[in-house]
């Protein structure tokens, strides 16, 4: 509800104490919500890290998002980590993400370099071991929900980011008629 009446403040600290308390609601609420909240808090550097950091304490990966999306919160934290002199926190974080493109990001900004042979183990040859680990993750999520609109859109964004353009254009036009797409669900 404050979120909803613009208390942006107010909203940030609903799902600070969500995360506190109960921590698996997390996951139910709104991932765009959520979103929202932290853009209307954007200015306040130190409230967005407290939510990042509450996040991902409480595992956030809403069944409304596709899988990596938790992973673009867990790059601000590490950033928000290492800017606060807090590197003996990152590796945790860091084994958490799963999305290739997170880690590749880690893997070219020098403010990481000490990180950065975790994040070549992570990654393997050619980013080829992450990429797979990520489309393997994208496709248990699909395969539990198939019919969940936004499971087989993670799962298309997956096999692309591994390079595997033919199976993810096959997976994402999987309706292609209005009927089609009317079987599917937003979760």
């Amino acid at each position: 509800l404050r979120a909803l009446t613009g208390d942006a403040k107010a909203a940030a600290d609903a799902i600070l104490l969500i995360t506190a308390s109960y921590p698996k609601g997390a996951n139910e609420l709104p991932s765009e919500l959520v979103t929202d909240v932290m853009r209307a808090n954007r200015e306040d550097k130190q409230r967005i890290f407290d939510l990042d950091y509450a996040l991902d304490a409480a595992n956030w990966q809403p069944v409304d998002a596709r899988l990596g999306d938790a992973d673009w919160v867990r790059l601000r934290l590490i950033t928000g980590l290492v800017a606060r002199d807090r590197g003996d926190e990152v590796p945790a974080v860091l084994a958490r993400v799963q999305d290739p493109a997170v880690l590749l990001r880690l893997g070219i900004d020098r403010r990481y370099t000490a990180y950065w042979p975790e994040v070549e183990r992570r990654l393997g040859p050619g980013a080829r071991t992450a990429s797979q680990l990520f489309v393997d993750a994208a496709k248990a999520k699909f395969d539990a929900a198939p019919k969940s609109l936004v499971a087989r859109l993670g799962y298309a964004q997956a096999l692309n980011i591994a390079a595997r353009e033919p199976e993810a254009i096959t997976v994402a036009n999987a309706a292609t008629t209005p009927a089609e797409l009317a079987t599917l669900s937003g979760e």
